[in-house]
Formats: structure tokens, sequence, C-alpha cells
């Protein structure tokens, strides 16, 4: 197997959830997450979410609202949840664009916050039927407010 080594020292918030997000097993999402939380004033949460492509839209605006403050990356002031938001239809945009309505998706969620930016990465599989499975992506960035 080759190994890379990443300079994560001074990785910005949109390229540390894409990573995240593409990570292939639960074992390169913990070492990834691991490494990532040695970067300082970085902060992240991960989830998953899946289904029909009408039931994925309010999932992922939850699952990603609710990891975000259970895991302390925004907290419930307004300012931040309407930041985190609009990231996150920004990275649905790249997500859902063109999937017919009776898709089946399986997404991998992502928020990090770094500085003063905010990041959602979604990435995933959709399909109509299992032999026609192939990958999306998405990402959201906004700036994000010191509360």
């Amino acid at each position: 197997m080759v190994r890379t080594a990443f300079n994560l020292e001074d990785i910005d918030a949109e390229r540390a959830a894409m990573l995240l997000a593409m990570s292939r097993s639960m074992a390169e999402e913990d070492h990834i997450k691991k490494s990532l939380l040695l970067v300082p004033g970085l902060r992240l949460a991960v989830s998953e979410a899946g289904g029909n492509s009408g039931q994925i839209q309010k999932k992922v605006n939850l699952n990603l609202l609710g990891t975000a403050i259970e895991k302390g990356v925004i907290s419930r002031h307004p300012s931040q949840v309407h930041a985190l938001l609009h990231a996150i239809l920004e990275a649905k945009r790249g997500v859902m664009m063109d999937v017919p309505t009776d898709a089946s998706l399986a997404l991998k969620l992502v928020v990090v916050v770094r500085h003063e930016w905010l990041a959602v990465a979604i990435f995933g599989q959709s399909a109509m039927h299992v032999l026609t499975n192939h990958w999306r992506a998405g990402l959201g960035v906004m700036h994000f407010p010191k509360v």
C-alpha cells in the first residue's frame, strides 16, 4: 500500500471537510479525525444520512445541525446556526443536482470549523438501481461568526 503524508498544520476547513468526507472506512475516518483534531483551532463533526432523494433533504439538515451542536463545533447562537444552514444548502446543491426523485442516496456528512471559516462536505453514492451507483460530492463554505 502506498502511504502519503499530508501536512495538516495549515489545512483549511474546506480541505479538511472533503478529506474526512471521502474516507473509505471507519478506521480511515478515525485516523483522519485523530490527525485533524491535532490541528490548532480546528473543530469537526461527522454524521451520515441515507434514504430516497425526497427524505434526504431534511435528514441532511437535521443530522448536520444536531451533530455540529452536540460535538461543540457550533453553538446554538443564531448567527452560527445561520452560517451552518447556508453551508449545508450550498453543499447539497452539488450532491442533489439532477438526482431523480426516486433515487436512493447514502451520504457521509462533515462539518469543519477552522478560524473564521465553516465548511460542510457531503460525499456518497446515489442510484436508481443498485447496478447504477455512482459517487456525488458537494462542498459548502461560509464565513463563521465568533460569538
